[in-house]
């Protein structure tokens, strides 16, 4: 390592300039090692887990005393659809991923996480760092059924922006519109599928939801108007497809 010739404050304003040039910030860990974490809080800010990745990232980023988790700002997880060729990995191999490391984490996607086939270790290590995330995005997951769903965010108190996208339960059936307490007190942003608008009507006092996206039928408009009547003037967008 060389010693920089410039003023700390002059080499991350450089480094902060090349946020998006993952080749150019790679070179620049390597100058000098004052340059190191500037570098990697751009290089890691963003991280992807998938099966194609799991193993690799395993062994460079998350072993053990790795001090890259703590530049994670934005992770994404990526199960498979469970095929032979294509087996889910999730259960077997995220514990093995210092989730509670990842100190500056703020947002959280989850892809064809089957919540309803988790071990109880794994789904504890999930609702931990959802608990830390302001912002969660769930893509063709699938739970055991609603009030799994429930129970699952109850732990994102910290929860502003919350996004569904093809939502499933393996148990259809639902008691007729529970009445629950409010979860989410910060939610401030809010895009839904029609799977889960049974989310926010149930509430008692929903949250204070300032956007909001729908994606429903025509057969659910008569709930969504409901709805709108009881965000109230805290509502200042409004998207329906």
């Amino acid at each position: 390592f060389q010693q920089p010739r410039t003023p700390p404050e002059t080499n991350d304003i450089i480094i902060d300039h090349l946020h998006d040039d993952l080749s150019t910030l790679r070179q620049c860990s390597l100058v000098c090692k004052e340059w190191l974490p500037s570098a990697r809080f751009h290089i890691f800010s963003v991280v992807h887990l998938s099966l194609y990745s799991i193993d690799q990232m395993l062994e460079v980023v998350f072993y053990p005393g790795s001090p890259i988790p703590q530049y994670i700002r934005d992770l994404h997880i990526i199960d498979s659809q469970g095929r032979e060729f294509d087996p889910k990995w999730v259960d077997d191999k995220l514990s093995l991923v210092t989730l509670s490391s990842m100190t500056s984490i703020l947002s959280l996607s989850l892809e064809q996480v089957d919540f309803s086939g988790l071990s109880g270790a794994t789904m504890a290590a999930l609702r931990g760092i959802t608990a830390r995330v302001t912002r969660l995005e769930l893509t063709y997951v699938r739970f055991k059924d609603f009030t799994g769903c429930l129970a699952f965010l109850a732990a994102a108190a910290s929860l502003r922006s919350l996004a569904f996208c093809a939502t499933s339960f393996e148990d259809e059936t639902r008691s007729a519109s529970p009445i629950i307490d409010t979860i989410l007190p910060e939610l401030v942003e809010l895009n839904l599928d029609e799977s889960l608008l049974d989310l926010v009507c149930s509430m008692s006092s929903p949250p204070r939801i300032r956007a909001l996206s729908l994606y429903l039928s025509s057969e659910k408009i008569s709930a969504v108007a409901g709805l709108l009547v009881r965000l109230g003037s805290s509502l200042t967008h409004l998207q329906i497809q």
